[in-house]
This record gives structure tokens, C-alpha cells and sequence, in this order.
């Protein structure tokens, strides 16, 4: 994938890339199905640094349940700084 124009702001692949997996991190968690959710907390769980990519673009409830979900790294690397 090339890199896109989008009301005149060019973007690259890897921002188009980041944009929609937020977008879809955050459709799944306002959803009802367990599927998708239970598939969400295993993408959250293995990708953290990935996740931590497109930070910006998640709402606060995905944002929240990142830091549920890596609570003992977080406080970890806060200690050892």
C-alpha cells in the first residue's frame, strides 16, 4: 500500500494502517459480541507495543483496558525508572 491523500493531508501507509485497527479496537469493544471482544483482549494482550502505535486514536474505555490487561508491566516500569 502506497501512501493515501485524505482531505488533502497525505498519509502513509503504516498511519492508514494504525487509523483503522483503532478504529476496529474501538467498534469491538462498544460491541456486544463475546467473540469479538474475547479476540480483542488476546490482540491486546500479545501486541502491546504495536497497540502503543496507534495510542492516540483509541477512546478511553480501550485505553483503560490496556492498562487492565498490563497493569504488573506498567507499574514495573514505573518502579525501575
Amino acid at each position: 500500500m502506497s501512501d493515501v491523500t485524505v482531505d488533502g493531508v497525505v498519509l502513509t501507509a503504516n498511519e492508514v494502517r494504525r487509523r483503522v485497527l483503532a478504529h476496529g479496537m474501538n467498534t469491538v469493544a462498544r460491541s456486544y459480541d463475546r467473540e469479538l471482544k474475547s479476540a480483542l483482549d488476546c490482540y491486546i494482550k500479545e501486541n502491546l507495543s504495536e497497540v502503543m502505535s496507534y495510542w492516540s486514536y483509541l477512546q478511553t474505555e480501550v485505553k483503560l483496558q490496556i492498562i487492565q490487561i498490563h497493569e504488573d508491566k506498567i507499574v514495573k516500569a514505573l518502579v525501575t525508572q
